[in-house]
């Protein structure tokens, strides 16, 4: 007999499952459609380790283990035949075995126990990937005002690297730079930025990341200055308009103000300058202006009267300015440079220059009073030729002057001069310029008359008694012809014809009036029947 031919049967148990792309690198089988990996060399081994078979994935990624048995097994996926670049993704992520991949980085499972016979486990899988970069994009800032620098950054983190990267966002943007900068950004700029990573490796994978970038317009400003035209110790006014609402100001002489429109009282020429303000919104933009501003000196007068006497008058003068106004005494009041005045006081004058500005000064105007002048003559408006001709005169005051001038060329500085020995030629107006201390001047005048006022005359009478004295009781002889002559000689002899001629009065009585001094001989015509008194009876001729 032979009673070993015997038959072990056993019911036959599977391992198997899929090697698939896993796109989206998660570890799951969400991908659809669901791709497999062809020509994986996939291994079996014990739970040692120890090879028990090999097979490769069909075109759909199928593997399949048949005719095992109980115990304990190994999944080895060859990572050595992958694609080009592409790696083992993460192990039993999502919490479904079903639909995770079940291998570790080096293609290797835990260990799948069959302790049912003829039972199957094709839930044995793995996913494959091509490795993308990890990457990070971020802002420097959360937002960004227009006009300024938006600094986009990229962060790689592990394995691969990056071989290329690849901007694009709003306005047209693109950029291959990691981290770029975009400069004087607008409002435009705004949006939503994307940044596409080429890994490194075989497989060229690709990953993108995304960042938003909010541009925020700049408020607007203007600025001026109110009043155009500043001058010294005036006030600076600036104004300000804006869409912000907040606003700083800076400026020469370190100047700053929050105001929107502020100002800078008795300015100076150390406030001319540039003067900057800065609007700033609720979105932290700002924007800023200029405005110029330049603070004009003022016109620096001299202004110049003087001292004049009364009834004169003189030109005030001023310099320093294009244009002047002048105000005075008595409502006085005038323009341009050189106004003529004759009154005493304070005299204003403001001054414009070419810049507008202005300036003042004063001038003082004296007027002296006139000395009051007099001039008489002591001997009388009217003189005898021949005497002494005095003049004089009074109101120079002490330190004064006294000046005569009259007929015949006659010229004194005394007060009271005097002209001995008086002829024709003496009469006529003096006048005298009185001088006082001040250099003030008068005049006064005082005519004089020179008369030739000598007379020669007495009587011719009836001597009854012939004594040569007239008697009482003596008459004078009337119609008597008397005649003058001249003896300038003084011989007793005249000197020529008669010079003039009288007729006694009824009384005897005969004057020769206005003559000058000299010498004369005086005759008579006797009446019929007489001749001259003798003096003494029986004499034939007078004395």
């Amino acid at each position: 007999s032979n009673l070993t031919v015997d038959f072990g049967l056993f019911k036959p148990s599977k391992i198997g499952d899929i090697v698939w792309y896993d796109t989206n690198r998660d570890g799951i089988q969400n991908e659809t459609p669901l791709n497999g990996v062809s020509n994986v060399t996939v291994t079996l081994t014990d739970g040692l380790g120890n090879i028990l078979a090999t097979t490769t994935t069909n075109s759909s990624g199928i593997y399949e283990f048949n005719n095992l048995g109980l115990g304990d097994y190994k999944v080895v996926f060859s990572t050595s035949t992958l694609p080009a670049g592409y790696v083992i993704s993460t192990k039993d992520a999502g919490g479904d075995d079903t639909k995770d991949s079940d291998a570790d980085l080096t293609g290797t499972t835990d260990v799948v126990s069959i302790t049912v016979p003829g039972s199957s486990n094709l839930t044995i899988d793995a996913g494959v990937n091509c490795p993308a970069a990890q990457i990070s994009v971020s802002t420097d800032k959360n937002t960004y005002c227009a006009g300024s620098t938006v600094k986009l950054t990229t962060v790689v983190t592990g394995t691969p690297t990056v071989s290329q990267y690849s901007w694009s966002g709003p306005a047209s943007f693109t950029s291959t730079s990691q981290s770029p900068t975009i400069n004087g950004v607008t409002t435009a700029q705004s949006g939503v930025y994307t940044l596409t990573v080429t890994a490194n490796n075989a497989c060229s994978a690709t990953t993108t990341a995304t960042v938003n970038v909010v541009v925020n317009a700049l408020p607007t400003v203007s600025a001026t200055l109110v009043n155009t035209v500043v001058c010294e110790g005036q006030t600076i006014e600036l104004k300000a308009n804006g869409s912000g609402s907040n606003y700083t100001w800076s400026g020469p002489s370190s100047f700053t103000s929050t105001q929107q429109n502020p100002t800078i009282a008795s300015a100076t020429t150390a406030n001319s300058g540039t003067y900057t303000v800065v609007v700033s919104d609720g979105n932290i933009c700002s924007a800023s202006t200029t405005v110029q501003v330049t603070v004009n000196t003022l016109p620096v007068l001299t202004a110049t009267g003087g001292t004049i006497c009364q009834g004169q008058s003189l030109n005030l003068s001023v310099s320093g300015a294009s244009t002047y106004s002048w105000t005075g005494p008595n409502g006085f009041t005038a323009t341009g440079a050189s106004p003529s005045v004759n009154t005493q006081g304070i005299y204003t004058v403001t001054g414009t220059n070419a810049t507008g500005c202005i300036g003042t000064a004063t001038a003082s105007v004296t007027v002296n009073p006139l000395p009051t002048a007099t001039a008489t003559s002591p001997t009388g408006s009217v003189l005898c030729q021949g005497l002494t001709l005095t003049l004089e005169s009074s109101g120079a005051g002490v330190g004064g002057s006294y000046l005569w001038s009259g007929p015949n060329s006659f010229s004194s500085t005394s007060q009271n001069p005097t002209i001995p020995n008086t002829t024709g030629v003496n009469a006529g107006v003096y006048t005298v310029v009185v001088t006082n201390s001040n250099n003030c001047s008068a005049t006064a005048t005082v005519s004089v008359t020179i008369d030739k006022c000598l007379k020669l005359g007495d009587l011719v009478w009836d001597d009854l008694n012939n004594n040569g004295i007239k008697d009482a009781g003596e008459s004078g002889i009337s119609n008597v012809t008397v005649k003058l002559y001249r003896d300038t000689n003084n011989d007793n002899v005249p000197d020529g014809a008669a010079i003039a001629t009288q007729v006694t009065t009824s009384t005897g009585n005969y004057l020769f009036t206005g003559l000058e001094p000299d010498n004369y001989i005086v005759g008579i015509i006797a009446p019929a029947g007489y001749i001259s008194s003798t003096g003494k009876n029986g004499s034939a001729t007078g004395p």
